[in-house]
């Protein structure tokens, strides 16, 4: 608008940033007069940017940790319980997510479309942060004789809104778990009692 001699006028605007910005710091430049062939006749052009104080771009980086299992055998339709840490390493706090929990044979690749394939709320997380969550599932009735691992994946969702720094450590995995026919446990017999 119209700013009369030796007067001032107070402005602001919201701002959003790009998607695919690269973390670290940035400023916010205000240019006044800023077109190409001026008709102010302004008295300088020196005095016509001023930036705003540093921003940084920071984001969340969820990370599963230290996954375990109550067990390290279990039956079909058998209850076990599964403990983690999700850490937030990220510069940023981070909003409330979806964690999955995955169960396959691979001990380097989570598996996508299994027979467990569970969703959990995960409260929100402070930058540099962590939370320590449980979960009890079930084995899955039809899952064949063997070695598993249960996966735990942070933010399991098909589209993410968090803009995690990082994608690549969101999943980590159980110690190796028997699906067995029968458990077998030790049975201790004191002998030559004298």
């Amino acid at each position: 608008p119209d700013i009369a001699a030796h007067t001032a006028i107070a402005q602001s605007a919201d701002l959003t940033l790009p998607n695919d910005i690269t973390l670290g710091t940035y400023y916010v430049w205000i240019i006044v007069d800023n077109v190409s062939v001026s008709t102010l006749n302004q008295s300088s052009r020196t005095d016509d940017v001023a930036r705003s104080s540093a921003l940084t771009v920071a984001r969340p980086n969820l990370v599963p940790q230290n996954v375990t299992l109550n067990t390290h055998q279990a039956r079909r339709n058998d209850q076990i319980t599964v403990s983690w840490t999700m850490s937030n390493t990220g510069d940023a706090d981070c909003p409330p997510s979806q964690t999955g929990l995955h169960i396959g044979t691979s001990a380097t690749v989570p598996p996508t479309g299994d027979a467990l394939n569970l969703r959990l709320a995960t409260p929100a997380i402070p930058a540099k942060s962590s939370t320590n969550q449980t979960s009890n599932i079930t084995i899955p009735g039809g899952l064949a004789l063997g070695t598993y691992y249960l996966w735990v994946v942070a933010d399991d969702v098909p589209a993410s809104t968090l803009k995690q720094s990082s994608k690549a450590d969101d999943a980590a995995r159980s110690q190796a778990l028997a699906v067995v026919a029968v458990i077998v446990r030790p049975n201790l017999i004191p002998q030559n009692v004298a």
